[in-house]
């Protein structure tokens, strides 16, 4: 096949469309003017189908563009990702308040070994690996509760935890038991100025916790959220998360900053005719999701709004990935109904990010016009070369308009190959919702046993004061 070389350089994506769109406008052509089947081209209208397939071709082209260049910061022009983690002071990112710095850095180190003294705060005795306690001379408290751990004894609790979190929500949870128990024992030894922080998991946790003891202060980082189930943090409660998150996205806190780590050269936002360039990789989920988000990398940063993240989620799971397309593929050839992807959009769309509404992918929900179009044509044609073997020989106008009609149910996501078999999706469809009727009664069972394991290992009691700084000490305190 001869390119046109005055075509302008476009990636291999559009390139393959708008060839394939050429080739079977092609075929068509021949069709209509073999003599044998004469007739054919004049009623389908070879050529106008060739024109919509070019046309197509290049929508299609145009829409998986933001497969391979919007979703990883590249526009038209070679523009650069500017995800650079390598620079940057290492330390507690600027986006941080300095009041929550200690607690930040308390948090980060849960996750390797606790540090027994951070900038006159002392480790405390009581606790477990999951949940620990430090104390100042001026009888300050933080409370550290930390995210699901995988190399840990406490994996299975914080799986079961992580899971009633997506199903369910609320504060069903192991993790919550045993910091109860650590804040019980400070609170009972009269401590009053109290922080509870914690990240992913730790935060969810610490949201609960706070809403348990009112006369706490609660700071988040990343609390899980996901968008099964938002979460309303309590009055005292302030929350921090990286923007591309998906499992802390949908949150509501009194306090709250949204951080954006700018990914994309070129910015502008969602309208009408244009949607939103972000730059935003979500299913990368480990690094937006990881503690380290919060520290200083050397990169730009803006404070966003939950519109601007609702628009980015839903430009990511309608057409900004490569793996959306391919599910998508999948389900035409099998059932929508196991298509993960259709799923996620309706969750994305009925549970929008607490602080946005729906926005243009929602409404429009589903793929580019120019998928749909080509759907339609092809399925056309596909219906009409059915019809010459059942019509001998004679097209039929009928079979052309069912396989269009077909082409287009499969093309926008409405249905799969398998979808036109009666009782296929209903049988899906049934088994997936006798799942998730059954899967709540049997995690709250187990979350039963799981609370009471957890309590279990909580060591009670040990506590102990900082020792009072003296006046002319030449050790410094640092104080954020």
């Amino acid at each position: 096949m001869t390119l046109d070389p005055g075509r302008r350089k476009k990636d291999f994506l559009t390139n393959a469309f708008e060839d394939i769109g050429t080739a079977i406008g092609g075929v068509l052509r021949d069709v209509g003017n073999n003599p044998v089947i004469r007739d054919i081209g004049k009623a389908i209208h070879s050529e106008d189908i060739k024109t919509g397939l070019d046309r197509a071709g290049a929508d299609i082209g145009n829409a998986l563009k933001s497969t391979k260049q919007r979703n990883k910061g590249i526009l038209d022009g070679g523009v650069t990702p500017l995800r650079q983690d390598s620079a940057g002071s290492g330390g507690v990112g600027i986006f941080i308040d300095p009041d929550d710095a200690v607690a930040l850095q308390l948090v980060k180190s849960l996750y390797g070994t606790p540090t027994p003294n951070y900038a006159g705060y002392i480790l405390q005795g009581l606790g477990d690996e999951s949940t620990r306690a430090w104390i100042d001379d001026q009888d300050t408290v933080i409370v550290v509760v930390k995210g699901t751990s995988f190399n840990t004894d406490k994996a299975f609790s914080n799986i079961l935890d992580d899971l009633q979190l997506t199903l369910t929500g609320g504060c069903n949870l192991a993790a919550v038991s045993s910091a109860s128990a650590v804040l019980d024992d400070i609170i009972a030894a009269g401590y009053t100025d109290i922080t509870i922080t914690g990240h992913s998991l730790g935060g969810a946790a610490a949201f609960c916790l706070g809403a348990k003891y009112p006369s706490t202060k609660v700071v988040t980082f990343n609390a899980a959220a996901p968008p099964t189930q938002s979460t309303t943090g309590p009055p005292n409660s302030k929350a921090y998360h990286i923007v591309g998150d998906i499992i802390s996205s949908h949150y509501a806190a009194p306090i709250s900053k949204r951080i954006y780590l700018v990914e994309s050269g070129i910015q502008y936002d969602q309208t009408p005719t244009q949607l939103q360039v972000d730059g935003i990789v979500w299913d990368d989920v480990g690094y937006y999701h990881a503690i380290e988000r919060f520290f200083d990398h050397g990169r730009e940063f803006r404070i966003v709004d939950a519109q601007f993240e609702q628009n980015a989620l839903e430009n990511f799971a309608f057409r900004d990935t490569l793996l959306a397309t391919v599910v998508d593929i999948g389900g035409a050839l099998t059932s929508q109904a196991l298509n993960p992807f259709k799923r996620i959009q309706k969750i994305i769309c009925s549970n929008p990010i607490p602080g946005s509404q729906a926005s243009r992918s929602c409404r429009e929900a589903g793929p580019e016009v120019g998928i749909q179009i080509a759907g339609a044509a092809i399925g056309g044609a596909l219906g009409a070369a059915t019809g010459l073997f059942t019509t001998a020989g004679t097209l039929s106008a009928p079979a052309a308009a069912v396989g269009a009609g077909a082409g287009l149910a499969v093309a926008s996501g409405e249905k799969g190959l398998f979808d036109f078999i009666p009782g296929v999706t209903d049988t899906i469809n049934g088994g997936i919702t006798a799942i998730s009727k059954t899967s709540p009664d049997v995690l709250n069972a187990a979350q039963i046993a799981n609370k009471a394991f957890a309590s279990d290992k909580i060591v009670r009691g040990g506590l102990k004061r900082a020792a009072p700084q003296q006046p002319n000490s030449l050790v410094k305190k640092i104080r954020y």
